[in-house]
């Protein structure tokens, strides 16, 4: 859990740098409004689940999905390997257009499930990923 949570921060904060993403999703990120909640209650602590908006909307997450190479899609999200997911076409279909809309589930968000791989490979895998 420690690696999860030390490469997911890491991960994160590289996202939210990127001039392709528009929000970045974790609590731990200096950014974050929930950041001193989640410190407290977590010990500094978090999984390694990231959200995150790209710019752009679905032809843009489907392009990203379809260039990641060892974050691997996925419906659901967690284990030892670094996953990603597209709520908005996978686990969040079956809502009405109002309710993603409520959620904040857009087509441009994707989910990440940061695994136990090598953080500057997948940092780098998601780098050439996002070059649109």
């Amino acid at each position: 859990m420690e690696r999860h949570n030390l490469s997911a921060l890491e991960v994160a904060k590289f996202l939210e740098a990127h001039p392709k993403v528009i929000k970045v999703s974790h609590p731990l990120l200096p950014s974050s409004p929930y950041r001193t909640l989640a410190s407290r209650q977590n010990g500094g602590r978090h999984s390694g689940m990231i959200a995150f908006y790209l710019d752009g909307g679905r032809e843009e997450a489907v392009k990203f999905l379809d260039r990641i190479r060892i974050v691997k899609r996925a419906a659901s999200l967690g284990g030892t390997h670094s996953l990603a997911c597209h709520p908005c076409s996978l686990t969040h279909a079956m809502l009405t257009e109002a309710e993603k809309e409520a959620s904040r589930i857009t087509d441009n968000l994707i989910r990440l499930s940061i695994g136990l791989e090598n953080t500057s490979d997948l940092i780098s895998d998601l780098d050439q990923a996002l070059q649109l």
